[in-house]
């Protein structure tokens, strides 16, 4: 007994480091490598504005459930804006971890689930950070998995508490697929699924059809929660202040596109199991995945030659989730426009350990496997867990960190009241030295991202001019957003970043 518990005191205190370590590197504060995608969240916290800002800036999709809750935070509690979507963020990461981990019943799985949650493989890290939806879908995607795995256990044919799980069930999938339309995958494979079981687990309802369902009160309490939430769903979309025609279900790939996904997949597996990334330890990652998958496969063959069924709970809905996605990305003509990069594939990362953890949390309750097969299989998986992690930037792991981003800004916060006009990249991330007294926004261009973000930097008493990625050189005159800036004063480094004080002074067009 004694064992046990130092076994289960060690365990559970490597989950809590595991998630001090991930909170001190990617807590948007703290984070050396903040930038401006990020930077949009804690602007929209600051000046959240409804209906407008229902989603991201400028986009019809990133549904915007952090700022809401991050400016709802900031009424309450004296924290700037970082802080609270950063606070925020992390409060659905920690949630998110709870509870996928209460799925597995061996410690030793959950701390390895740890290190893939808190501190994932460096090219799947947007999981953990603030810029994108990662953290909040799949927060509530596993919500709604605990609601349906308790559903699914049930006994007692009580109405009000089956009321109540469906309820969370349904509420979770709906703001999943408002802060993501990826989550309407999950969602079409939960419905196929949670369908196929009803008709198989209650045989006595096929003869009735569907005008016995129709007669059960929580059929309709269901018809009457997703009427709802598809109109939520329908009015937050009819706000999007943008709608980008290769961004959708009918930007669809052809065949050629498609090979090019699948080529450039393989080609960037290849280079990384031959050593080319230079980055030798995600190539050993990458390696040790690839024995952990053949390895598991193996062992499961071995399992199903004997006379012993075996099944795991969940395992088919992860399996469809993770080959559903894969089909969406494959057929989605956004992948190939953004280069196909790794964070499209973080649904598949943790649908794919989630479903191998299952797996040999089943295998160790069910005892099919000796004992010494089962222990090198949970550590080659540690391993590759570990070699994951090993992977992110060193600071993560070091005493000796970089000085955040916020504290390098922190100059800014000096110059008094004053909007900025930059690049993208150095226009929005200035401003959260100070949001309160700095305005920022993007020069001008086709397409304003924030118009009242403009309006606010144009009424500024000072207007500064960042040149880093725009100006080779700061004009005595130019013109932005139809009103004529003249320089002020010479060009200054704050904060890093060239800039030159401006002031409007006529309207070249209406």
């Amino acid at each position: 007994m004694a064992r046990s518990n130092v076994s289960s005191g060690v365990g559970y205190t490597l989950i809590v480091l595991i998630g001090i370590l991930s909170f001190r590197a990617f807590a948007g504060f703290l984070s050396p490598n903040f930038d401006a995608d990020q930077a949009v969240h804690v602007l929209m916290a600051y000046d959240l504005q409804l209906p407008e800002d229902w989603y991201y800036w400028g986009q019809n999709r990133l549904g915007s459930l952090l700022p809401i809750l991050s400016h709802g935070l900031l009424q309450v509690v004296p924290l700037t804006p970082i802080q609270a979507v950063s606070f925020v963020q992390y409060g659905f990461v920690i949630v998110g971890f709870l509870c996928y981990a209460s799925l597995l019943k061996r410690l030793c799985l959950k701390v390895i689930f740890a290190l893939i949650w808190f501190l994932p493989a460096a090219p799947f890290q947007k999981l953990v950070e603030v810029a994108h939806p990662y953290a909040p879908q799949f927060a509530l995607l596993g919500i709604a998995l605990v609601a349906a795995h308790r559903l699914a256990r049930m006994t007692e044919s009580t109405l009000l508490p089956r009321m109540l799980l469906n309820t969370l069930i349904i509420l979770s999938f709906t703001l999943s697929i408002w802060v993501s339309d990826l989550s309407l995958l999950p969602a079409g494979v939960a419905a196929v699924w949670a369908s196929k079981s009803i008709l198989s687990n209650h045989k006595g309802w096929r003869p009735l059809g569907l005008e016995y369902l129709w007669q059960h009160p929580l059929c309709w309490y269901n018809a009457l929660l997703l009427g709802l939430a598809g109109a939520f769903l329908v009015y937050v979309k009819s706000t999007a202040s943008q709608r980008d025609e290769n961004y959708g279900v009918f930007a669809i790939n052809g065949l050629e596109s498609m090979g090019q996904i699948i080529g450039s997949v393989l080609s960037n597996i290849v280079r990384t199991v031959l050593f080319q990334v230079h980055h030798p330890i995600l190539s050993l990652y990458c390696l040790a995945s690839l024995v952990a998958i053949g390895s598991l496969c193996f062992y499961l063959q071995k399992v199903y030659q004997n006379t012993y069924p075996f099944s795991v709970q969940w395992l088919s809905l992860l399996l469809a989730t993770a080959i559903s996605m894969g089909i969406s990305i494959l057929l989605s003509r956004w992948t190939l426009i953004q280069g196909v990069p790794a964070r499209y594939f973080i649904g598949m990362y943790l649908c794919g350990w989630l479903a191998a953890l299952l797996t040999v949390d089943q295998l160790a309750a069910t005892r099919q496997l000796p004992l010494g097969s089962l222990h090198r299989l949970t550590a080659l998986l540690c391993l590759t867990a570990l070699l994951g992690s090993l992977s992110l930037p060193p600071y993560v792991f070091t005493l000796d960190k970089p000085p955040s981003r916020l504290a390098t800004l922190q100059p800014l916060a000096t110059i008094g009241k004053a909007g900025l006009i930059g690049e993208y990249w150095s226009s929005y991330l200035l401003c959260i030295a100070a949001p309160e007294q700095l305005s920022c926004t993007p020069h001008d261009q086709d397409f304003a991202r924030c118009p009242r973000c403009v309006q606010q930097v144009l009424q500024s008493p000072v207007i500064y001019l960042v040149s880093k990625g725009w100006l080779a050189a700061f004009p005595r005159e130019l013109e932005q957003f139809g009103q004529r800036l003249r320089q002020q004063q010479p060009a200054q480094p704050i904060a890093g970043y060239w800039m030159a004080p401006y002031r409007v002074v006529s309207t070249t067009r209406q």
